[in-house]
């Protein structure tokens, strides 16, 4: 009798359920819900929502009736499979605004992907595509409303030709909760052009385009109707300045905080725009003369408050200068390309007292190994111990020496010295 007995406090310890049981379903689904991966992650039995639903009956029921566990909609093939996968998901989400992401090499595929996620357009909030031309000539015919679409990015996949026609144009102008738009290109194809492009630039936030020769003209053009972007990011890869000397247009953006601009050649934009509320700038200089030039004609139109400062440069000789034009600068970033020996020592110089006062945090990398200047750097950092924060140093070499730097750190600055 007392083994019977053994045996069924032992069945009935193992039936004891798992504390997690015990909290309420909402509880329990906000959890699922943390539990997402990125977006864009491809769907997969190793990851929720389809890991919670296979787990006992009950999460399977939670997971199924939480419908923010089914907005991000990736198809992994096209075909009849991705137009099914969109009705189960989207039907799964209920009203919610979807996000579909778009990604296909194939150009049949591609279309097919296409075709199905047009079945739920007005459902759209966040819209990625990275295909072929030919799929996004399949979405010319676009005109109906977005009215919860927030965000598109769109990527041009390498191998098409950039189409000039009006019948390829992309129309999404009654959607009026956008704010964010990101074109680019990838694979050797040109960029996407802005004028294949009829969207309300007015209300934007946030603007990220690719650029070229042949398009700088058109780009402007949209730029000056972005009146209310907070955020721009400009990229390009082209080897010279692609801004045509006829262009004249001068473009005010009075609450733009952020610019980036990622190639030297871009820095011309700065003698066609007033920026007064530019809190943060990131961009690639040459480090000579015109850009300084530039950089000082960007400040004379516009007191701009930038306290946070990433420059990329070839040559740190005008370094002090720009820097000079920023006082209220609170974080600094160099990325210094030049091959000179003492580029420790131009930032020291170029940091001596009175440049950006209220310097806090300082970054700095080179793609050389010398330490010449070093001792240079040390004793401005420490004269600046008071106010700064932090200092991280990257070197390109293979070993770099702490010692230098131990009185900084015993002066309570955070210091952060790599090699490699």
């Amino acid at each position: 009798m007392k083994k019977v007995l053994r045996r069924l406090q032992d069945w009935a310890r193992r039936r004891k359920r798992h504390p997690i049981s015990s909290l309420p379903p909402e509880i329990i689904s906000r959890i699922f819900v943390f539990c997402l991966p990125p977006l864009g992650t491809a769907p997969s039995c190793k990851n929720a929502p389809l890991l919670t639903a296979q787990i006992c009956r009950s999460w399977r029921e939670l997971t199924l009736q939480t419908p923010e566990l089914w907005v991000d909609i990736r198809p992994v093939c096209g075909g009849k499979a991705a137009a099914e996968m969109m009705k189960v998901w989207s039907s799964r989400a209920e009203s919610l605004p979807l996000h579909y992401i778009l990604i296909s090499w194939d150009a049949e595929e591609a279309d097919s992907l296409v075709e199905a996620v047009l079945q739920h357009q007005q459902r759209w909030g966040l819209l990625f595509m990275a295909v072929p031309w030919s799929a996004y000539a399949r979405m010319h015919t676009l005109g109906a409303s977005f009215p919860v679409l927030y965000h598109i990015q769109l990527v041009i996949q390498g191998g098409d030709s950039t189409p000039t026609l009006e019948s390829s144009k992309l129309i999404f102008h009654d959607a009026p909760k956008l704010r964010t738009v990101a074109i680019s290109s990838f694979g050797g194809c040109s960029e996407f052009p802005m004028y294949l492009l009829e969207i309300p630039w007015g209300q934007l936030e946030s603007l990220k385009v690719a650029i070229g020769n042949d398009t700088w003209a058109e780009n402007m053009s949209t730029l000056l109707q972005c009146t209310n972007l907070t955020e721009l990011t400009i990229s390009s890869n082209v080897q010279q300045t692609p801004m045509p000397a006829q262009i004249t247009n001068h473009i005010t953006l009075p609450f733009l905080q952020s610019l980036k601009l990622d190639n030297p050649y871009l820095v011309e934009l700065l003698d066609h725009v007033t920026l007064p509320r530019l809190h943060q700038l990131e961009m690639g200089l040459f480090g000579d003369r015109d850009d300084f030039r530039r950089m000082q004609s960007l400040f004379s139109r516009a007191a701009c408050p930038i306290q946070y400062l990433k420059l990329t440069l070839g040559d740190p000789g005008f370094l002090r200068r720009i820097m000079a034009l920023t006082p209220l600068v609170v974080e600094l970033v160099l990325r210094i390309e030049s091959m000179a020996p003492n580029i420790l020592g131009l930032v020291g110089t170029a940091l001596q007292p009175g440049v950006l006062p209220v310097l806090q945090t300082l970054e700095v990398g080179y793609p050389t190994a010398s330490m010449t200047g070093r001792d240079v750097l040390v004793e401005t950092l420490m004269g600046r111990s008071a106010r700064l924060r932090s200092f991280a140093l990257h070197s390109a070499g293979n070993t770099v020496d702490m010692i230098p730097y131990t009185n900084l750190a015993l002066a309570g600055v955070k210091v952060k010295v790599s090699a490699g």
